[in-house]
């Protein structure tokens, strides 16, 4: 059951557009909303340090994405994404 939901919230994870906030789109705005509250309703079945870094890979994810945007250096977005998906076993 609990693979089942960490492979749900990764396939949304995976899924999201950290750029919508670059569409001049409402509807792409309106789909990363949803998105974002079904990774939350997901993850909150899951319950744990699994939540937690389920949660913490999405921030992760958004703010490699943010400074990426940006141009800014995004390794250590990076090293934090690949240290927490070493952790994740589903």
């Amino acid at each position: 059951m609990k693979s089942e939901l960490v492979c749900k919230a990764m396939a949304i994870l995976n899924t999201h557009d950290f750029y919508y906030v670059m569409s001049d789109s409402l509807s792409a705005e309106n789909r990363a909303k949803e998105s974002m509250k079904q990774f939350v309703a997901v993850t909150n079945r899951i319950g744990g340090r699994l939540r937690e870094d389920l949660r913490n890979l999405w921030v992760a994810t958004y703010n490699c994405c943010r400074y990426n945007r940006l141009h800014r250096n995004v390794s250590i977005y990076e090293a934090e994404i690949k240290n927490i998906l070493s952790r994740l076993s589903y």
